[in-house]
């Protein structure tokens, strides 16, 4: 199997005692620095690689629950408005609307497991 080429370069900063230990690692091991960030690097938990990853969707759930309390805000305001309070519902919008409930419960039950891992 041939192995990746590697083009790409990173630079970044480290103080003084930071630079020895991370070479007195790399000694201890026979390996350079490099490879001992690559090694470091892929034994990094899943759940600590996937943190923006999680950030992003409560965000984008966030928003999603946002519109959907926006949008439950208006049709009070219609039925309200429009004394439309004491109207019957169609059965199958409500049936959507609990659906629709149901699966933004799982997932935020799911988000939170996997946050909180």
């Amino acid at each position: 199997m041939k192995r990746e080429k590697r083009t790409s370069r990173i630079e970044f900063r480290v103080s003084a005692s930071e630079k020895r230990v991370l070479e007195s690692i790399a000694d201890q091991f026979g390996l350079s620095v490099s490879d001992t960030l690559r090694k470091l690097m892929r034994q990094l938990p899943f759940h600590q690689q996937q943190t923006f990853a999680n950030r992003l969707l409560t965000r984008q759930i966030h928003y999603d629950l946002g519109c959907i309390g926006n949008n439950l805000n208006q049709i009070a305001k219609v039925l309200n408005t429009h004394h439309l309070l004491h109207q019957t519902l169609d059965l199958n919008t409500l049936l959507d609307l609990k659906s629709e409930l149901a699966s933004l419960k799982t997932m935020i039950t799911r988000i939170q497991e996997d946050i909180a891992a």
